[in-house]
């Protein structure tokens, strides 16, 4: 059954899986603590991917904002490595895509995007998937990381996919 993955990069990012059949699959981003830190935690993540048969994976290219400061932007250089280095040793088909990419072609038609992207995932997911909650477990809100992560499954199913399918550009 083929089946498409979005990550959320970061330690409190998710995974959201689809799958052919229309079930789905939506949790945070398996971490660990070492020491005082948290990481993604590679081992837990390609069990997830190896559970769910590889799917074909779009994740977030990891980029630098200067509003992160020193240690914000190695915690999201290190998220992004570690996902895309799970990626590679598990053979998982997969492609990193800009954020602005997969927002543009996802957000078309819904309004307020440019200052809010978190909402704008939100209100997609809620039109377009009504069945899957973005709501985690002991959470009373919806969750803007499960909804970026299904945001990018679905591009990876209806845009990235397709590219794959014509030989396009992965890692």
């Amino acid at each position: 059954m083929k089946s498409w993955a979005g990550i959320d990069n970061g330690i409190s990012g998710a995974i959201a899986i689809l799958r052919e059949d229309g079930s789905f699959r939506v949790e945070h981003v398996p971490v660990c603590e070492v020491g005082k830190s948290t990481f993604i935690d590679s081992e837990a993540l390609a069990d997830i991917l190896f559970q769910e048969g590889l799917p074909f994976t779009v994740f977030e290219q990891g980029q630098k904002q200067p509003k992160f400061g020193c240690k914000g932007n190695f915690a999201n250089g290190d998220s992004f490595a570690t996902v895309r280095t799970v990626l590679r040793l598990t053979k998982t088909p997969s492609m990193y895509v800009n954020p602005k990419q997969w927002q543009k072609d996802i957000f078309a038609g819904i309004r307020g995007t440019a200052d809010n992207t978190k909402g704008a995932s939100i209100e997609f997911c809620r039109r377009v998937y009504p069945h899957i909650s973005l709501i985690p477990p002991r959470c009373r809100v919806a969750d803007d990381n499960f909804a970026d992560a299904i945001c990018m499954a679905h591009w990876s199913r209806t845009k990235a996919f397709a590219q794959h399918d014509r030989g396009g550009d992965f890692i």
